[in-house]
C-alpha cells in the first residue's frame, strides 16, 4: 500500500464491507503523520473485474519514542482487517510478519500496542508478543446514576434515586487560575517541559511539539480542550482532555496531564480546572490511564482517580511489545519502564 489516495480509499472500503466504517480523512490522517516516510501498511489484494479490493490489512504506524532516553525508531499497531470471504487463509500472521520484517529492515526497535479482548490471543500466540500488562484504566466519578446503572446490587436504585453531582468544583488558587489560558499550538516548549517530566521514564512515546500538534489539532473531527501554564513565558505544565457521548454515558477522557516536576501545585491546579469543566459539562466520570509509577500518578489520586474495577470498564484492552532485537524484550516487557496515557489510545 502507498500513501496514494486510491489506496486509502480501498483500505476504507474493506473496513466498510466488514461492519468497521472509517472515515476516509481520518485514515489519511492516521498513516499520513509526517513521523516518517515509509507507510508500514501490508495488504492482501483481490482482482475484481473492473478493479481490485483489499482482502486482508496489518498496518502499523511510526511514532517518536524515546528508548532509555534516546530518540529510537517505534510503531504502534493500529488496523487488522480480514475480511469475511477470506478468512481461513493465514493472511492475518502473513501480513503482520511481512510489516515485522520490514520494520526490522528499517531498524525499528519495537512495534507495540493494545489489543482487545478479542485479538488479544492472536497477537500473544501466533505473532510473539509479550504482554506487558493490561491498560491501567483510572476512573473519577462525577456523578451517580452512570455508576449505580453498572453495580448489580445497586442497579435497581438508578431508576429512582436523583441523578447526584458526586463531586462538586474545586478551588483553584488564583495565582494559576490566572495564569492558565488556552494552548493554541505545541512549540518547543512543549518539548522541553516533556525532557523534564521523562526524565526518569526509560519508555514512551515522545511527546514532542509535531506528534501533539498531529494527535490533537490535525485529527479530524475532534474538538480538544487544551490548558497551559506560563510561569515567567515559561510553560510548566499542561493538560488535555474532551468530554464524549460514549459507553451509555457522558464521559470525560484525561488525555495527558505534564508538569514540570519541580512544580506539582500546577499540576494540580492544571487537573482541577480540567475537572471543573467537565463537571460543568455534566460529565458522569473521567477516564484515564495511568500507572501507579507514573509521575503524575499522585496528582490523579489526590484529585479524587481510583484504579478502575473490570466490571465497570468499557472495553478489555491489553498492552503488549514486540521487540525487534532479541536484547531489548527484557526491559520492552516489563511495566515499570513505561509510561502510558490516553494520548497513546487509537479510539479517542
Amino acid at each position: 500500500m502507498h500513501k496514494d489516495p486510491q489506496d486509502y480509499r480501498r483500505f476504507k472500503e474493506c473496513f466498510d464491507r466488514n461492519d468497521s466504517p472509517r472515515a476516509l480523512d481520518k485514515v489519511e490522517w492516521q498513516y499520513d503523520t509526517g513521523f516518517a516516510d515509509e507507510l508500514l501498511v501490508n495488504v492482501a489484494v483481490e482482482p475484481t473485474p473492473t478493479d481490485e479490493e483489499i482482502a486482508a490489512i496489518y498496518a502499523v504506524f511510526p511514532v517518536p519514542f524515546s528508548l532509555q532516553g534516546q530518540a529510537v525508531k517505534a510503531a504502534q499497531s493500529l488496523d487488522t482487517m480480514t475480511d469475511t470471504r477470506h478468512q481461513g487463509k493465514g493472511l492475518f500472521k502473513k501480513l503482520a510478519q511481512q510489516v515485522y520484517t520490514r520494520c526490522r529492515e528499517g531498524n525499528y526497535r519495537l512495534v507495540y500496542g493494545f489489543p482487545n479482548g478479542n485479538s488479544a490471543y492472536a497477537f500473544f500466540n501466533r505473532l510473539g508478543w509479550k504482554e506487558v500488562a493490561e491498560v491501567p484504566f483510572m476512573i473519577a466519578p462525577l456523578r451517580t446514576k452512570y455508576f449505580l446503572q453498572r453495580l448489580p446490587v445497586l442497579k435497581h436504585l438508578a431508576a429512582v434515586l436523583p441523578d447526584i453531582q458526586w463531586r462538586g468544583k474545586k478551588s483553584v488558587p488564583s495565582v494559576y487560575k490566572e495564569g492558565i489560558r488556552p494552548i493554541e499550538r505545541f512549540d518547543e516548549q512543549a518539548e522541553t517541559l516533556w525532557k523534564k517530566f521523562a526524565a526518569n521514564i526509560p519508555l514512551a512515546v515522545t511527546r514532542n511539539a509535531q506528534y501533539l500538534n498531529w494527535r490533537f489539532l490535525q485529527k479530524p473531527g475532534e474538538k480538544y480542550e487544551m490548558r497551559g501554564y506560563w510561569e515567567k513565558g515559561v510553560l510548566t505544565g499542561y493538560v488535555i482532555y474532551v468530554v464524549k457521548e460514549k459507553h451509555g454515558g457522558r464521559i470525560g477522557y484525561l488525555m495527558e496531564l505534564i508538569t514540570d516536576p519541580a512544580q506539582p501545585a500546577c499540576g494540580d491546579a492544571l487537573l482541577r480546572t480540567a475537572l471543573n469543566d467537565m463537571v460543568a459539562q455534566k460529565a458522569d466520570a473521567c477516564l484515564a490511564w495511568n500507572f501507579a509509577h507514573s509521575p503524575n500518578n499522585a496528582l490523579h489520586k489526590q484529585n479524587g482517580f481510583y484504579p478502575m474495577p473490570p466490571k465497570l470498564r468499557p472495553i478489555e484492552l491489553h498492552f503488549g511489545v514486540l521487540a525487534m532485537q532479541a536484547e531489548d524484550e527484557p526491559l520492552l516487557a516489563e511495566e515499570k519502564n513505561w509510561y502510558l496515557s490516553y494520548c497513546d489510545s487509537d479510539t479517542v
